[in-house]
């Protein structure tokens, strides 16, 4: 792994500042009339997120406000924003004969179950293009993760998002250490995203950095209709080392991840906007007649999570985590 010198925090969120600005200007998420409510709740009380699915499954219709369900430590200039945002992304998706590059797309590509945005690897136009670890956000901007593993990137729009896999979520999905990471949200080709382990437990890597079956291909997904039993002849990872979720402290000590888990989240997309779909994501090609079918079957609306209740964290704690909404239990530990 490539490691890189230790900065001062002050020169990261002086950084960070310059770069979270860049982000915004660059961002181009769905398509968000809504009025800014105001900053989120930092005990996660504020989330909200829904899910519908069309008679026809065709389309997949996703609600929410960006406030997640678990703490958040704003290290960063910036907030996170309470702003209702909906997201149309097909509920049948199609492989494209091409891919859509994200190496330098800014704001959110993706939603997770939690309510934060998924952003693709690119750190801004201070770096460029993303084409290595040391131009990805983990490496340039990882000191400024909570200890959920997200930050914001504007104080006038929703943009808590995440760059690295999402700890607190896996936690509360009951991720392990020895089995295939559960799913995390969606991306807007309508693909499925998961946490970093793939079948096995085996943490998922890129082909180019490890061939080692199973490893995944550029764009940071996994082609294979039987691999994750999900229905999906495809599927999208976040990459990298995490915590348990209980940890209450921040920066998140696997802000930075190292090189061998490069680009952390995908790199390019292979799906495609199918006809008749109003797809929300203004990027995303339309399919045409070499897509193919990346689907054998849908997966039902997902329903929203509770909060993601933190015992030991104190004061970072709603009032609904109570008895009738207790912590979900800590995984076991792997065997040796």
């Amino acid at each position: 792994p490539v490691a890189l010198p230790r900065v001062s925090k002050m020169r990261v969120y002086a950084l960070c500042a310059l770069m979270c600005i860049a982000h915004v200007a660059h961002a181009q998420p769905p398509r968000n009339d809504a009025p800014v409510v105001g900053q989120c709740a930092l005990d996660g009380s504020d989330y909200s997120y829904t899910e519908v699915l069309s008679a026809d499954s065709s389309l997949r219709t996703i609600t929410t406000n960006h406030c997640p369900n678990h703490p958040i430590t704003q290290i960063n200039p910036n907030a996170a924003m309470n702003q209702e945002t909906v997201y149309t992304v097909p509920g049948q998706p199609m492989l494209a004969d091409s891919t859509l590059d994200l190496s330098a797309q800014g704001g959110s590509v993706g939603v997770l179950f939690s309510g934060a945005m998924l952003f693709s690897p690119y750190g801004g136009p201070t770096y460029g293009r993303t084409t290595n670890y040391e131009t990805a956000a983990p490496a340039v901007e990882g000191e400024t993760f909570d200890e959920c593993g997200g930050h914001a990137s504007s104080n006038s729009a929703a943009s808590y998002h995440v760059h690295i896999p999402p700890n607190c979520l896996l936690r509360q999905l009951g991720a392990l250490d020895t089995e295939h990471s559960p799913q995390v949200g969606w991306t807007v080709d309508g693909f499925p995203l998961y946490g970093p382990r793939g079948p096995g437990g085996r943490l998922m890597k890129t082909c180019s950095i490890d061939p080692t079956a199973p490893c995944l291909d550029d764009c940071g997904g996994l082609a294979g209709d039987s691999l994750a039993s999900d229905g999906y002849k495809y599927r999208y990872y976040t990459q990298g080392q995490y915590n348990d979720g209980t940890s209450c402290a921040a920066p998140n000590e696997f802000g930075t991840s190292s090189a061998e888990y490069y680009p952390f989240t995908p790199l390019c997309y292979r799906g495609c906007c199918p006809s008749g779909v109003t797809c929300g994501f203004a990027q995303l090609p339309a399919c045409t007649s070499a897509a193919t079918a990346g689907y054998t079957a849908v997966k039902a609306a997902q329903a929203a999570l509770p909060v993601n209740c933190f015992p030991s964290c104190e004061g970072k704690n709603p009032a609904t985590c109570s008895a009738s909404n207790p912590p979900p239990p800590s995984p076991p530990p792997s065997p040796p």
